[in-house]
């Protein structure tokens, strides 16, 4: 429903991506840069009629705005582009608003039109403010080399050419292109670890692998970029980890939202691959992690936290054997969650704990219960109901579940290139069926074993691990 709001409605598509302080703040915006009353009124009405399609919400707009007067379309749309251009505007000057980006602005049309006193007034002052000894600041260098540049080109007009100043500008040049670099080339490292059918860069390998040769402790920035690289290049220096995590819990007080998000992704990511490669000692570290990105915000959007991540946060409790601790970030967190798929979630998150406490019959009763609205929390019920029903040898009800589970996967759209994994799960679990049946057959147990141990397009990896090494203790393979 929300889709078919915004669809085709630029200004709708742009509000709706504002957060509640971000709405607040534009409509005093509007009070204070607008005489149209009209304005605010939509901005009152708009978050009451989020849910409601583009045609009935314009009516409503229409009704309450201009109640005596019969419905014109184009008068909606037309409000609604005058709307969009004040909101580009409060954008502009409020959120995207920078005020180095604009003393350099001002210091440049100083030496445009050769107003030198001036010049060199703003000059000083910028100077003053980029040697404030703030412990994080990437545009530092980027400011530098701007300042640099038009002072270079005030003292060459005043036929004051020198080297050294050039120099500077060279360098404050270079290190703002190296942080770039950086940040570019973890983008790709990330994405890289989705497909090793990714495209290479040899010439940014060169450079990177040239950078990371050299020390840059000195240049706070470079350096915690250059510590990230190495939790991709050097996975297995755990003190590589432990220093990056500690500089950037140091360090991410000076960042904006989106530096900390993408950083703190980066040491969360490398976590959870540890847990994969069986680093047990990385559950804590992982959970300190979630407890630090829901404190600081970094793990939410707009207050909001992601199904998903609730959904690991529980999974790495239960994993880690603390059903309690389960338990409790159950209750603590369900609020976070969208409320239009909380209790759902929040019923397939209790039921797998109750089914890894053992009372298996609860979990069925919460997992059957349910109507899922999203695809994604409905396959992993499913997947859950087919390890209950292994587990316990319903081995009919069993076979059903797999056979409905996969009609299901063939059915949803939404699951895209994933839906490998839950197929492959499938296959995997018919195979233990067979197995379980024929313990005779221990070659090809073992052959299977190793076949899983490769495997990397398949979920619930571990529980399907378990359940083959179960089968070859009782074989004493």
């Amino acid at each position: 429903m929300y889709m078919n709001i915004i669809k085709n409605n630029l200004f709708l598509e742009l509000f709706y991506a504002l957060s509640d302080a971000e709405i607040n703040n534009f409509t005093k915006f509007l009070r204070s840069n607008t005489s149209n009353s009209d304005f605010v009124s939509v901005i009152h009405l708009l978050p009451r009629l989020k849910n409601k399609d583009l045609p009935d919400l314009k009516l409503r707009i229409h009704s309450d705005i201009y109640p005596d007067e019969k419905y014109k379309d184009v008068r909606i749309r037309l409000l609604f582009s005058d709307l969009f251009k004040e909101l580009k505007s409060f954008i502009h000057q409020t959120i995207l608003d920078n005020d180095m980006e604009n003393e350099l602005q001002l210091l440049q049309f100083f030496r445009r039109r050769r107003i030198d006193r001036l010049f060199e007034i703003q000059s000083e002052k910028i100077s003053q403010q980029l040697t404030l000894e703030i412990p994080w600041n990437e545009k530092k260098y980027e400011h530098q080399y701007i300042q640099e540049l038009e002072k270079l080109k005030y003292e060459t007009s005043k036929s004051r050419y020198n080297p050294a100043n050039f120099s500077t500008v060279l360098q404050n040049f270079e290190i703002h292109v190296l942080i770039q670099r950086l940040r570019l080339y973890l983008e790709h490292l990330t994405f890289r670890q989705f497909g090793s059918e990714l495209k290479t860069f040899p010439e940014m390998e060169t450079q990177i692998r040239l950078t990371l040769q050299q020390d840059w402790t000195s240049i706070t920035e470079v350096n915690l970029y250059i510590l990230a690289i190495k939790l991709f290049s050097d996975f297995d220096d755990d003190d590589n980890y432990n220093i990056f995590i500690a500089q950037l819990i140091e360090l991410s007080k000076h960042m904006n939202l989106e530096t900390r998000k993408e950083l703190f992704s980066l040491a969360l990511n490398y976590c959870i691959r540890k847990i994969n490669k069986d680093h047990e000692e990385y559950f804590e570290k992982t959970l300190q992690l979630y407890e630090h990105g829901v404190k600081e915000e970094w793990l939410l959007e707009h207050g909001v936290m992601n199904q998903v991540t609730y959904k690991n946060i529980i999974t790495l409790c239960i994993r880690s054997g603390k059903f309690s601790l389960a338990e409790e970030k159950l209750l603590r967190y369900k609020d976070f969650v969208n409320k239009k798929d909380r209790e759902s979630i929040y019923q397939f998150n209790h039921a797998r704990i109750l089914k890894e406490k053992g009372q298996t019959r609860d979990a069925l009763i919460l997992l059957y219960s349910n109507r899922y609205k999203d695809p994604l929390i409905e396959i992993h019920a499913r997947i859950e109901m087919i390890k209950i029903y292994y587990e316990i040898q319903e081995e009919q009800l069993l076979l059903n579940q797999i056979k409905s589970t996969e009609k299901f996967i063939n059915k949803s759209e939404q699951l895209g290139y994933h839906k490998k994994y839950y197929f492959n799960f499938c296959s995997y679990t018919r195979l233990l069926i067979t197995f379980r049946s024929n313990l005779q057959l221990p070659k090809k147990l073992k052959e299977l074993q190793i076949k899983l141990f490769k495997e990397v397009e398949v979920i619930e990896k571990s529980w399907l691990s378990n359940e083959v090494h179960k089968l070859l203790s009782a074989n004493k393979v």
